[in-house]
């Protein structure tokens, strides 16, 4: 199946393992600093789960689709190779998110009570 990268939400790989980056750094940071923070975990949850329900496509870059020749200079026509983020990995992202929702929420309510 082809993305349709002009009605569907396409991020290049870069821009969406930069926002997984922020999101896990996130994560860590509130799970490792003292004193804990683990708003911030659940912080990087909501951002890692919303960056994995609202893309639907990775553009892993640019393949050439046609070329013409005039004289000495080649003309390339360049399509976007895109990587279909529907299905299983959009799910295994979601679901990562929610994993580290629930856990700093855990521990949120955790810590007032005891």
């Amino acid at each position: 199946m082809v993305v349709d990268c002009t009605s569907a939400m396409c991020l290049p790989v870069e821009i969406f393992g930069i926002f997984v980056g922020i999101s896990i750094f996130i994560g860590i940071v509130g799970f490792v600093r003292q004193p804990q923070i683990p708003a911030m975990l659940a912080m990087g949850g909501i951002m890692l789960f919303f960056i994995s329900i609202i893309t639907n496509g990775m553009i892993l870059g640019v393949i050439p689709d046609s070329s013409t020749t005039a004289g000495a200079t080649t003309t390339y026509d360049m399509e976007d190779n895109v990587f279909d983020f529907t299905g299983l990995p959009q799910i295994f992202g979601a679901l990562t998110g929610v994993i580290m929702m629930l856990y700093g929420a855990i521990s949120v309510f955790s810590k007032k009570d005891g």
